[in-house]
């Protein structure tokens, strides 16, 4: 995971990464009450001594059972080969068919891939919660950030951690308590703030059936790493913003009801790099079965 944060859940400002700014991590009264005090959020979970996603899992670790996070994957909601491992297979003489074989190939690659991982998250969850192994057996059997990542399982989204019966809350006021406030929303620009003058500034969004949200809304996420994951030649330093909006959030009229917009951003400081990663973003969207993408760029003021 890159660097990530959460709006305050007294102001909905950003908490802010890399800002000496004192924050606070709200405990449930069941578990002492006060806070966790941090000066300076480091944008990876750290407050105070602590990982955000090892105390959330634990806080909630007996009331885990019976409970579903994530989506379960669907073959048909996984793209094969790219469109240009497609038109360099062309290039090289392979038929029709024969490409079809290796895109669906790829396809049941990364489907099987997804399954995989759902099972053993899950099964991951189950021993936790069932306290079927003590910490040290958890973690020879998960390793050393079993706790960490069950955190990430049921609460890195904020769906998921809102229906949790502690989640997470954050604020920069240390004179409420947990019980008063209500859990913290991810922040949409991960604690960055603003882009700087004279970055340029990219955005793509592209809208899907709300009936599919939870399923897509994990779903950006592995379109965004396969793009910029693997070692992509003169990669340059990127700020990468993501988020998930419910339908309210758009004034687009022509948007449906029944849909809801992704958004992505981009902050660069060369606008040719950003244009390469934005044709890659649309084709990549465009293979996941993302309608009505649209992409632009603007150099911010």
């Amino acid at each position: 995971m890159g660097q990530f944060s959460w709006l305050d859940c007294v102001t909905g400002k950003p908490i802010l990464d890399g800002v000496a700014k004192t924050s606070y991590v709200l405990v449930p009264r069941e578990f002492g009450g006060g806070h966790i005090e941090e000066d300076c959020y480091d944008g990876y979970g750290n407050f105070g001594g602590y990982d955000i996603y090892d105390l959330v899992a634990y806080w909630n670790k007996d009331y885990l059972l019976g409970r579903e996070f994530g989506s379960v994957p669907k073959l048909e909601d996984y793209a094969g080969l790219w469109s240009y491992e497609i038109e360099d297979l062309k290039d090289k003489g392979y038929s029709d068919a024969e490409i079809a074989e290796l895109d669906n190939q790829a396809r049941q690659k990364y489907y099987q891939a997804a399954v995989g991982r759902k099972d053993a998250s899950t099964q991951r969850m189950l021993d936790f919660s069932r306290g079927k192994y003590t910490d040290a057996q958890m973690r020879r059997k998960y390793g050393n950030d079993f706790k960490r990542e069950i955190g990430i399982d049921i609460a890195c989204y904020d769906e998921d951690n809102f229906s949790l019966k502690y989640p997470i809350k954050i604020t920069y006021d240390p004179n409420v308590t947990y019980e008063e406030c209500k859990p913290s929303k991810s922040d949409p620009n991960q604690g960055w703030g603003e882009a700087e003058p004279g970055d340029w500034f990219y955005g793509i969004t592209g809208y899907i059936p709300s009936g599919a949200s939870k399923l897509n809304k994990r779903e950006v996420k592995s379109i965004i790493n396969k793009v910029f994951s693997g070692g992509i030649e003169g990669s340059p330093d990127l700020s990468i913003r993501n988020a998930v909006e419910d339908r309210e959030w758009s004034d687009d009229p022509d948007l449906p009801d029944d849909w809801f917009a992704v958004t992505l951003y981009l902050t660069l400081s060369d606008k040719d790099d950003g244009e390469y990663y934005m044709r890659r973003l649309f084709e990549a969207f465009g293979d996941a079965g993302y309608s009505s993408v649209d992409i632009y760029w603007e150099e911010n003021d």
